[in-house]
């Protein structure tokens, strides 16, 4: 009864036991509209709008209550289109909806357009199926409310607008006269990015943008030569549902090294150490990144007719290969010397070879993609190859998009080529790399890559394989080092001057003493126009040579304190055609140095000499700075000694001789020999003497005093090599027939100068190469340890006396002595030689950027 009276008070009609259930859905029929004057399929060139048509079958999203259902165009009238299909869930008169076309534009969890959609476009209106603006970034979004019976419908017709501006942009070079064939475009708006990737080579490409207000906009393309062009423009507003069409007028930001153009693939970790690859854009011999290019043997450096598998024309074994004159199993050579790298001698400045380990970097997928293509420039040509892009690592990564192109080159054997022009994915690339094979002499490694991917390999060194250049620099400039070759007879020079970017070009100048170059160079701008910092200083027996302070050594101050301008001496022993040929290349226009001793060169130029504003004799002469100076006469004090050379000149190229000191000169650096940080000089028997005492500060000239008592000093301080010097070894130092002493002068610290009788060479002045040994006691004595002890258990020590008199005396181990270290000098034929990579000199250049744009019709937002 109470249940009778309850379901009488009720209004039956507000009581639905039959709930709606989601499997049936609830038929939907719409009228929607596309908006004025705006419709979606398709992009009239010449018009300012977007007109197009509807298209029977099309499908729309409705988006409502987090629920996604897909309607069907069934019917188009004008601007109109009739959309029906089935509601699903509990759908309500009057709840919101959200209509999207086309369906495949909607993200049905937010119930928004896709975020993503725009990130990557091939750049046409109707090209790649899929991609096109016409089939997926004519996109339009529309919102209204739902009614409900037993049909769903919409409460009054519901207008899609369009959510994107369609451009279409025009890539011109700077002055708008020259047309960029772009492969990409990067289009950022604020901080989003917008690739627009096309399959063709273009000038013309089409791009969907959301709309903006106010916003910054960066323009980056990249043409099928890897060049890079930008353009920026602040504060752009623009409007969706507009097509406008911009011409932008770019300015390539391209580098190019020594003449050749190269892409910055940004930083990569290399034995510890991160470095900025700088990849060429084309291999040696080739014009354009798609070329072929030259074929090399490794090591060689010239190309050849035939790439013998006997080795019968290879330039580094005379008996089939079994052995090697260099880069063999024993000379420690393993990376090639820059006078064998092939991207050296052909194109100089820092370009090489790259090493196995810069292209194991480049083919790691951490930070490069690499993609097998058979139609670069997609014209039709099947120009096949790898395109190695790099990966935007930090998520801000500046060089994020860059990329090579490698073509698939094949390999020469013998008189053939192989593995190239043949098509149907079977088309291979084989790359150099300078490193050796370290299991054997016989190969080198290389890149090889096919249409399944690319690996490091191993390949016979006679094989005629393409060189693709790389210049690699350290990331932190405090790391970078300059290129030396050793030279022989306990020189390591520079392969290049001061302020030069190349071998064969000629750098700065410099007035003896100073550190920085200048655009006048005579006396009245000279640091010391009366000479006083520097006089010619009398002894009590010779003459000292004057000699610079590091502090005045250009070398020393701009390229750090592993180098020093060569000395007098050194600049003696160069010009000495007994231990070195001097070649004149005409060519460069420069001298090639070969070492007799090591075979490894260096290369010269000849800049002349700059007095006044003009370098006078600039291509036929040239030379440097020495440190030091055997001017005597009158007007000594005004001179210094200086490396001179001229290409007239063919039986005595080269000499030592004065030269004013304001002049402008060139300089050419040379390493300085360490062992565990320690500087050492060869004297010329044998042994690296230190060129100072063990312990030695601003605090102690004379070095510390140190027991036997743990071991031998030396070697406990500084580590091996390093030792005391042996009881013969002392007095072959000091036995008048193989070296020469010298009280120093009153003006100097109280002690000896000690030289090998060798580098003397006649001279009666002190020669540079020599050690100075000081007075270790305060009455201008000194006790020097050895390493040598007697049968008695006592250690011989050297005492030196005023009168210059070294005599023999023991010691106990306890006791306290100075210690000069010294070590073993390798043997000339045991030392490795040859290049020491230090990537390259960083080159300065920074990106610059042009903001220039056309007018265009409906109005170009870009227009300034």
């Amino acid at each position: 009864m109470a249940l009778a009276l309850a379901l009488a008070a009720c209004n039956k009609n507000e009581i639905d036991f039959q709930p709606k259930t989601e499997a049936e859905g609830i038929p939907f029929s719409a009228t929607v509209s596309a908006g004025t004057g705006l419709d979606t399929r398709a992009l009239a060139e010449s018009g300012t709008t977007l007109q197009a048509t509807w298209a029977v079958g099309e499908t729309v999203a409705l988006i409502h209550n987090g629920i996604f259902d897909e309607m069907t165009v069934s019917a188009v009238s004008g601007g109109t289109a009739t959309i029906t299909g089935t509601i699903t869930g509990y759908p309500s008169d009057g709840d919101p909806v959200t209509i999207i076309y086309p369906s495949s534009a909607a993200d049905g969890t937010t119930g928004n357009v896709k975020s993503d959609l725009l990130y990557a476009q091939d750049g046409t209106l109707t090209g790649t199926e899929g991609t096109s603006i016409a089939e997926k970034y004519d996109v339009r979004k529309g919102t209204g409310t739902l009614k409900v019976s037993e049909t769903g419908s919409l409460n009054g017709k519901v207008s899609l607008q369009n959510q994107f501006a369609i451009f279409k942009f025009t890539v011109r070079t700077a002055d708008g006269t020259t047309a960029v064939s772009a492969k990409k475009l990067t289009i950022t708006v604020g901080t989003q990015d917008y690739v627009i990737t096309s399959a063709m080579a273009t000038d013309v490409l089409y791009a969907a943008l959301p709309a903006t207000s106010a916003q910054k906009v960066t323009f980056v393309a990249r043409d099928v030569f890897s060049k890079t062009y930008t353009c920026t423009k602040d504060k752009v507003t623009f409007s969706a549902g507009k097509y406008y069409q911009s011409t932008l007028k770019m300015n390539t930001t391209s580098i190019t090294m020594n003449g050749h153009d190269y892409v910055d693939m940004g930083t990569v970790v290399i034995g510890g150490v991160e470095k900025n690859l700088k990849w060429a854009i084309c291999n040696v011999g080739a014009d354009n990144p798609w070329d072929y290019g030259d074929y090399y043997a490794w090591g060689e450096t010239a190309t050849k007719s035939e790439y013998n598998s006997n080795w019968s024309n290879y330039f580094d074994t005379a008996d089939g290969g079994n052995t090697f004159t260099k880069y063999n199993t024993t000379d420690g050579k393993k990376v090639l010397a820059l006078e064998d790298d092939a991207a050296s001698r052909n194109w100089g400045g820092t370009w090489r070879i790259p090493t196995d380990e810069e292209w194991m970097a480049l083919l790691d997928e951490t930070y490069y993609t690499w993609e097998y293509i058979d139609d670069y420039l997609g014209d039709g040509s099947n120009h096949i190859g790898m395109i190695v892009t790099r990966k935007d690592v930090s998520g801000t990564d500046p060089c994020a998009g860059n990329f090579i192109f490698l073509p698939a080159a094949g390999e020469r054997k013998g008189t053939n080529l192989y593995d190239a022009c043949v098509g149907y994915g079977y088309d291979k690339g084989y790359y150099w790399s300078s490193s050796l094979y370290t299991n054997g002499s016989f190969g080198a490694r290389a890149v090889y890559f096919d249409y399944s991917g690319a690996n490091h390999i191993v390949s016979g060194r006679y094989y005629g394989l393409p060189i693709r250049p790389l210049s690699a620099v350290p990331a932190d400039e405090s790391l970078i080092e300059h290129e030396y070759v050793d030279m022989g007879y306990g020189m390591k020079w520079a392969t290049m001057n001061i302020g030069a970017g190349s071998p064969e070009e000629d750098g700065d100048f410099f007035a003896w003493g100073e550190t920085a170059p200048k655009s006048y160079y005579g006396r009245n701008t000279y640091f010391d126009p009366d000479y006083w910092i520097y006089r010619w200083k009398d002894g009590p027996t010779l003459g000292r040579p004057i000699k610079l302070e590091r502090e005045d050594d250009a070398a020393s101050v701009l390229w750090g304190d592993d180098w020093r301008m060569p000395n007098y001496e050194e600049c003696k022993m160069l010009a000495d055609k007994n231990k070195f040929t001097w070649t004149w290349e005409d060519a460069k226009k420069v001298y090639k140095v070969t070492s007799k001793q090591t075979g490894n060169s260096i290369y010269l130029p000849v800049p002349g000499r700059k007095e006044g504003e003009t370098a006078a004799v600039a291509g036929t002469h040239g030379g440097f700075w020495a440190s030091s100076t055997r001017e005597s006469g009158e007007e000594r004090y005004a001179y210094a000694s200086a490396i001179g050379y001229s290409s007239v000149s063919t039986t005595n190229p080269a000499g030592v001789f004065t030269q004013w000191r304001p002049y402008g000169y060139s300089i050419r650096p040379i390493r300085v020999n360490k062992v565990n940080g320690h500087e050492y000089i060869d004297l010329g028997n044998g042994l690296g003497w230190a060129l100072e005492n063990l312990g030695t500060d601003a605090e102690h000239p004379s070095g510390g005093l140190y027991s036997f008592d743990n071991g031998d000093p030396a070697t406990r301080e500084w580590g091996a090599p390093w030792r005391t010097a042996l009881w013969t070894e002392w007095k072959k130092l000091v036995n008048e027939e193989n070296s020469y002493k010298e009280n120093s002068a009153s003006y100097e610290q109280k002690g000896w100068w000690l030289v090998s009788r060798e580098a003397l060479n006649g001279t009666s002045l002190l020669p540079d190469r020599c050690i100075f040994l000081p007075a270790t006691k305060s009455e201008g004595e000194a006790d020097y340890w050895t390493g040598t002890k007697r049968t008695d258990g006592k250690r011989w020590q050297i005492h030196i006396t005023d009168d210059l008199t070294a005599n023999d005396y023991t010691g106990q181990d306890e006791w306290l002595r100075a210690v000069r270290p010294v070590f073993t000098l390798p043997a000339p034929e045991d030392n490795q030689g040859g290049f020491k990579p230090n990537e390259g000199m960083n080159d300065g250049i920074k990106f610059q950027h042009l903001d220039q744009y056309t007018t265009p019709s409906d109005p170009d937002p870009f227009d300034f």
